[in-house]
């Protein structure tokens, strides 16, 4: 029996719940999925610093965790998995932007290198004063909301949310600032 072969029929086994199935399905499939994902990276995320054997990994747990599907054939699941991959990562991609995007901002010239670790204490503190802020911070910022997005969901106007905004952004920056 050839390789795709083999393949769908484990992914039939573990589709009709045959859970055995799966750690030997991860044999088979682990080689390939690795390199088609490398080539992915390299294609179309040629800055990116993920790993593939990460990217692999997250796939697995994914699949793992959630209900199976009627594969059609090996070919089928390897497009499917490549899609996860490159959902994966953009998001981790769009994760790091807002990551950077946020410690730019609330950078100074006495605080060039501010950490996202202090920035999410700070605005931890934000939040045990005034929570809205915290939130608008969070939902712009770290969710990548536009602030017409984030007053429809809080049901405040877009002018509330740029005030609030404001507030928020002085008071971190007085927190961020070097002691």
């Amino acid at each position: 029996m050839s390789q795709p072969t083999q393949i769908t029929t484990l992914l039939q086994r573990l589709y009709r719940g045959e859970s055995s199935s799966w750690s030997n399905l991860l044999d088979r499939i682990y080689p390939r999925l690795r390199g088609l994902i490398t080539g992915l990276i390299r294609r179309e995320f040629p800055a990116s610093q993920e790993q593939p054997t990460e990217i692999v990994h997250e796939i697995s747990l994914r699949l793992l965790n959630r209900r199976p599907q009627p594969w059609a054939n090996s070919d089928h699941f390897f497009r499917s998995t490549l899609k996860l991959a490159r959902f994966i990562l953009l998001d981790r991609l769009r994760t790091q932007h807002r990551r950077e995007s946020l410690s730019r901002y609330f950078s100074t010239e006495q605080n060039p290198e501010t950490s996202h670790q202090d920035l999410q204490e700070a605005v931890s503190r934000l939040g045990a004063l005034d929570p809205r802020q915290a939130r608008i911070v969070s939902m712009i910022y770290i969710s990548g909301l536009s602030e017409t997005e984030a007053a429809a969901d809080l049901g405040i106007s877009e002018r509330t949310i740029r005030r609030e905004l404001a507030s928020a952004r002085l008071w971190l920056r007085s927190q961020l600032a070097p002691k």
